[in-house]
């Protein structure tokens, strides 16, 4: 691979990256923009309304509050069984590391 090439692939990389973070901020303002929009109709009584997005799918505003609320809670839960996980797997590693060090197989 001669040194264009290379170059060439970094830059490429540095603007998917770029492209990766735009569209993340876009996205988080967006979903920002809904909540709030959403919490002021709820807190001006106007929480069952049906509305449409730009998909045609019809919702209220409290259902769309209770479904970011889930996602918030499937993405904690997600979050703690990882670190359980990660936990596990950590003491896993020092237990074999102590059989290793003593000369023994890890499975006996």
């Amino acid at each position: 691979m001669s040194a264009s090439e290379s170059e060439e692939k970094r830059r490429a990389a540095r603007r998917q990256r770029a492209s990766v973070v735009f569209v993340s901020l876009g996205s988080a303002l967006t979903m920002g923009a809904m909540l709030a929009l959403a919490v002021k109709m709820v807190v001006a009584g106007r929480g069952l309304e049906i509305h449409r997005s730009f998909w045609l799918v019809q919702d209220t505003w409290l259902g769309f509050l209770v479904t970011m609320a889930v996602c918030v809670a499937a993405v904690l839960g997600g979050l703690a069984w990882r670190a359980v996980q990660r936990r596990r797997e950590a003491r896993l590693w020092k237990e074999h590391e102590a059989k290793w060090a003593e000369g023994q197989k890890p499975g006996t």
